[in-house]
């Protein structure tokens, strides 16, 4: 017997498989870590494609500083102090800065969790706003993409004449991966624009072919919006499975973003040596709801065969879609059902969340290539029933089952950080 181990729920759970099961345990690269502080200040001495911060900053601008939320595991509170002490040193008032939490359709971030996720200092001498798609008299309108994508901004950015993002990188399913652009479109635009760019994800014939391409059709969208914007400075961070600061890239939103996916596709696309009939797959870090545990699904499915199961671990203290129950609404509905009767009703305007069934199209098209046991203690069984899943209490327990499924040969694939992880087979 093998002991393998998985995070989930805020510890580890032991995996004990047979060694003649086991195909591949996907892991990240691990390496040492440098300095983080170093790290980043590295980062700003030598910015790909772009002027220092230093250079671009002055006096009389106005600065919009956009971040991430606790969704993700950006280092905020290392990086800001470091990037803020450059901007004021430039002689930029702090009455000039204004701190925009981009959440593109997520939740608002409580007082507590913005001081405990920025620190009490930024907190206190910093305006910081979250970025609620839902305030539409918040968001200003500047047209169309060339592809047609509308472009509705929040005002705070929109007025600031300098814009910088602060994000982390890892593979994404539907902007191909995180960073870069992605911080404007979803992380600071309207629903309108947001409800584009999701459904264009849906609507691909096959969602697979989107995730961890970073010049796929929705990557270009977000990029277009954000040239519109103008998006003038980046820092992109690459992260450990213990979110130890690995690499950091600043610079042009392009040049940079770019740069960095290429070191984190080192770190986080490991060979597998074939499809598994199994995969044991945990959401971590992406594990708050299903809304973002999506990611580590469609990430499994890379890794298992055709007509194979995945053994689906998420926490999900949040539900299914956290606070927005238009969302959990349509999933529950609409998620099971399929792709073309989805298609359908999008076309004849009976869906009126866009953003939420963009999400229903891409897992209609997973299902029915494997079979998906969840144990999740945050999913009830009415939201595991909707998602199409199977239930099971623990992983020895699903384990069995597939044994039954497939037989006691049965190869069997683990994924330990399935919200960062995409495995490859040539």
């Amino acid at each position: 017997m093998v002991e393998i181990k998985l995070p989930f729920q805020g510890k580890e759970e032991t995996l004990h498989l047979p060694s003649q099961n086991l195909l591949f345990v996907a892991l990240p690269r691990l390496e040492s870590p440098p300095d983080p502080n170093t790290e980043i200040n590295r980062a700003l001495d030598h910015p790909l494609g772009s002027d220092s911060l230093e250079k671009i900053v002055s006096p009389r601008k106005k600065i919009a500083l956009m971040v991430d939320d606790i969704t993700r595991p950006t280092p905020q509170k290392q990086i800001l102090p470091l990037i803020l002490e450059r901007i004021l040193s430039a002689g930029v008032p702090v009455e000039n800065i204004t701190i925009v939490i981009g959440l593109g359709t997520h939740r608002c971030l409580t007082p507590g969790e913005i001081r405990n996720r920025f620190g009490k200092d930024i907190f206190q001498r910093f305006l910081i706003s979250n970025s609620d798609y839902r305030e539409k008299d918040k968001f200003i309108h500047l047209g169309f993409t060339p592809q047609g994508t509308p472009i509705a901004i929040r005002q705070e950015v929109y007025h600031a004449d300098i814009k910088i993002s602060v994000g982390n990188l890892v593979p994404h399913p539907i902007t191909g991966w995180s960073g870069g652009a992605k911080m404007i479109q979803p992380g600071v635009c309207g629903q309108e624009t947001t409800e584009k760019t999701h459904l264009l994800a849906g609507m691909q014939e096959d969602i697979t072919k989107i995730c961890g391409d970073v010049g796929n059709l929705i990557r270009k969208e977000a990029e277009a919006v954000a040239v519109r914007i103008g998006l003038d400075f980046i820092l992109n961070t690459v992260l450990d499975p213990q979110g130890r600061l690995l690499r950091a890239f600043a610079g042009d939103f392009i040049q940079a973003h770019r740069a960095g996916v290429k070191f984190a596709e080192t770190v986080y696309r490991p060979q597998i040596p074939g499809l598994a009939d199994v995969v044991v797959c945990s959401a971590y870090p992406t594990e708050i709801d299903y809304w973002q545990g999506y990611k580590a699904l469609v990430h499994a499915y890379f890794g298992v065969r055709p007509g194979g199961t995945i053994i689906f671990l998420i926490t999900a203290t949040e539900g299914l879609s956290g606070n927005a129950p238009e969302h959990e609404e349509t999933l529950m509905h609409w998620c099971s059902k399929d792709t073309s009767a989805i298609k359908q009703a999008v076309e004849q305007g009976k869906i009126k969340d866009l953003i939420g069934v963009g999400l229903c199209l891409g897992h209609s098209q997973l299902l029915p290539r494997a079979r998906v046991i969840c144990i999740s203690p945050g999913l009830t069984p009415e939201h595991k029933k909707a998602l199409g899943f199977e239930e099971a209490t623990s992983v020895q327990e699903a384990l069995e089952r597939i044994f039954y499924y497939h037989g006691q040969n049965a190869k069997v694939g683990v994924i330990p950080y399935g919200g960062e992880t995409l495995v490859f087979f040539k």
